[in-house]
Parts: C-alpha cells; structure tokens; sequence
C-alpha cells in the first residue's frame, strides 16, 4: 500500500466485489479545471468520465498548458477502481474476448481494433486506435456496475527537460459521481505541491 497525505492506495477489497479484478481502493482525488461537463475537451485518453489523479501539479506541468483551472477534492470512502496496470495477460484476454462477442472489437493479423459500436459508448470523443484496449477496459469495468472507475497506477516522475514525467490517473464514472463528495480547495490542498517551486519549475 502507498499513499499521499491525501489520499490513500490500496488492493485490501474483496475479490467477490471486483468480480476478481484488480482494484484499487482510493479515499481522496484531485481534478483539475471544471465540473461542467459542456466544457470537457474531446480529446481525452480516460474516456467520457471525470479525469483525476494523486498529483495534479505533475499533470498540469506535463500536459504543457491543457489542464488547467480550479483545484477539486473528491473523496469517498472506500471507493472502489479497475486498478488497470494491475491486469494480468489472461483477464485482458478475457475482456478483448467480452469485447469481441458484443462487436465492439475485432481481432485482426496485428491488433485488437476497435469498432464503432465501441466508439459509440464515448460520444464526444476523439477515436483513439492507439488505446482501444484501454477503452475497452473502461468500457468494461462501467458495465460491471460496482467500480466507480478505472486507475492507471503510473510511477511518479518529474524531469525539466521538455516538461516530461509521469504520474497516477484515474477516471470516476458520471453514473458514481454522486457517490462523491466534492468540493472546491485552495492550491495549498495538493498533495504534490512539494514537488514544484513556487514558479511551477520542478525542485532538484
């Protein structure tokens, strides 16, 4: 188990919730920008949910200027997400096969594409061949029923040159978001804020 001063990691819940899965049990997330769901920009890589992380000054150093706005606090206890690294080779191959079999995808000689039925689910939204997989997860873990969302549990990384890096995301479903609280906080509240200068350079 890992954590932050504000929020907490960990894989502790049952399998019987997850269906088996790997989860991820986070108490408290960050997003950055706006709860209005007009503005939300149509190229997104979490699909059509509400993007957070554990660390929104390293995505907003990385992301070169997109993320931006107000700092929002969402917590729930015992919130439950698809911890999506975690997936071993046999349940994606499960998943592709659900994927197949309800033609949202197909296998061809050299990938997994995705269809439009499966494009359909995230209107909106820009087609991103490159992560069909990872939408189809998301897809799947959302018809599941029981996960808030899917947790992409990236290692933490800051470097200056050219703005690169790496951090945790997630994405909460809009059908959970009102199992949330949420509440807008001042930038003292995130828990990267240590990782910057007050000038938004990362520290050495």
């Amino acid at each position: 188990m890992s954590g932050t001063p504000e929020g907490t990691i960990g894989n502790d819940r049952g399998s019987i919730a997850s269906g088996g899965l790997p989860t991820a049990v986070i108490d408290a997330v960050f997003h950055v920008g706006t709860m209005d769901k007009v503005n939300k920009r149509s190229v997104n890589l979490e699909g059509n949910g509400l993007s957070v992380s554990l660390h929104p000054n390293v995505w907003r150093y990385m992301d070169h200027g997109w993320i931006s706005g107000d700092l929002w606090k969402l917590t729930r206890p015992e919130s439950l997400f698809l911890d999506l690294r975690a997936l071993t080779d046999a349940q994606r191959s499960e998943i592709v096969e659900w994927g197949i079999a309800r033609g949202y995808v197909k296998r061809t000689p050299y990938e997994i594409w995705g269809m439009d039925k499966l494009w359909r689910e995230f209107p909106g939204l820009v087609s991103h061949q490159a992560q069909v997989m990872d939408f189809l997860i998301i897809l799947h873990a959302r018809t599941a029923g029981h996960f808030d969302g899917v947790w992409w549990d990236n290692p933490v990384k800051v470097t200056s040159t050219r703005k690169g890096g790496s951090a945790s995301k997630g994405t909460i479903f809009e059908s959970h978001l009102p199992l949330w609280t949420i509440r807008k906080v001042g930038e003292d509240h995130a828990p990267d804020r240590h990782l910057f200068t007050p000038g938004g350079r990362p520290r050495k």
